[in-house]
């Protein structure tokens, strides 16, 4: 078995573990129920204060011993590889020993000999491995298929996606580092849903705007984690404008504003939220009186096809709804200049006809 290996068994496996709940807060005091050992040259699951020993010390010298280096003034300015993995190795323990929050992006997924799918991150010359059970959450059925299996498919999902994590157990020898993501989420939420400014107001509310991460993507919408509260925006809410796929605009480990519609965080182990991304900006709509003119023509793009008829994205943000032209029918993504027929406030459509397409399906 590999050291990777090694400590990842340390922990409880899924079947079995009783993982942090993404809305629990966290005890400072109490490592968790599945608390993943940790290993060092000095034996296994040794507290973490025993990093002060033999195993810190070599990997530091081994850092130290680097070649001779002639600088222009007394202290050298320019950092060299050895002092990044210093500073690499100073923030793992710092998170192993007070649970400072880590950020990184996922990076690759991978299963150890016993199965355990587990997500995979780079921290400087480090590995960093979140098991799946300390990374997502379960879902709520698994379709009668092999709970490894299902977890795999998660992980794949979030590829590329950006975490915050905090270090469970360090190999310095093997440069792999054990964290959970979950425990992560836990000091977030409990940060920025409970908090308090300055002033006694809440640091999160109805109204707010914030900045939250795009975790996975779908066609019929995206995932965000929002300070520890992982969320789905349907693609609806995305933009005032049709969208056919959400893929098409957003992808994994970008960050994007959303507005908080809703918030319940009563219980706070089930902290809920509802986000949109299109009321971060202005209604388009709002002003299309000011952009268009009944009879006029304007320039488009086609952006979406169904049994309605044929939406054309105008400048602004304005979609306009065209029955199908008797030349034959545009392809998606092509300019096409339409003749507007009518603006209804009540409704806030924009209708027109298509006059010219330079690509058409025959």
């Amino acid at each position: 078995m590999s050291d990777k290996e090694e400590i990842i068994q340390g922990g409880v496996p899924p079947e079995a573990a009783d993982p942090i709940s993404p809305a629990d807060p966290v005890d400072q005091n109490k490592p968790p129920d599945n608390q993943i050992a940790l290993q060092t040259d000095s034996g296994a699951g040794e507290n973490p204060d025993s990093n002060t020993g033999p195993a810190v010390t070599q990997k530091f010298t081994n850092i130290r011993n680097e070649e001779r280096i002639v600088s222009i003034d007394r202290q050298r300015s320019v950092e060299t590889e050895a002092d990044k993995q210093m500073s690499d190795l100073l923030d793992l323990l710092e998170s192993l020993r007070s649970k400072k929050i880590m950020t990184g992006k996922i990076a690759g997924v991978e299963t150890t000999s016993s199965g355990i799918p587990s997500a995979v991150l780079q921290y400087g010359e480090f590995k960093v491995v979140i098991p799946c059970f300390e990374c997502v959450n379960p879902p709520a059925d698994f379709r009668d298929q092999e709970p490894n299996t299902v977890y795999q498919y998660i992980l794949s999902k979030h590829l590329g996606a950006e975490i915050d994590f905090v270090v469970k157990g360090i190999d310095q020898e093997g440069e792999v580092v054990v964290a959970s993501r979950k425990e992560a989420m836990a000091i977030r939420r409990r940060q920025f849903y409970f908090g308090k400014d300055r002033d006694g107001n809440n640091l999160l509310y109805e109204g707010a705007i914030a900045e939250a991460r795009v975790v996975s993507v779908i066609r019929a919408g995206i995932f965000v984690e929002l300070f520890g509260v992982h969320t789905y925006i349907p693609v609806s809410e995305l933009s005032y404008q049709r969208i056919l796929d959400a893929a098409a605009y957003y992808q994994n480990g970008q960050r994007v504003l959303v507005k908080i519609m809703k918030l319940e965080r009563s219980d706070p182990k089930d902290v809920q939220v509802t986000l949109s991304v299109k009321h971060t900006k202005k209604n388009p709509y709002d002003t299309v009186h000011e952009r268009f003119t009944v009879g006029n023509h304007y320039i488009g793009t086609v952006t979406m096809v169904d049994i309605n008829g044929i939406f054309v994205a105008l400048d602004g943000g304005i979609d306009c709804l065209c029955p199908f032209p008797i030349r034959g029918r545009p392809l998606i993504g092509s300019r096409v200049t339409v003749r507007i027929h009518s603006i209804s406030d009540e409704t806030r459509r924009v209708r027109g006809d298509i006059i010219y397409s330079s690509y058409v399906l025959s």
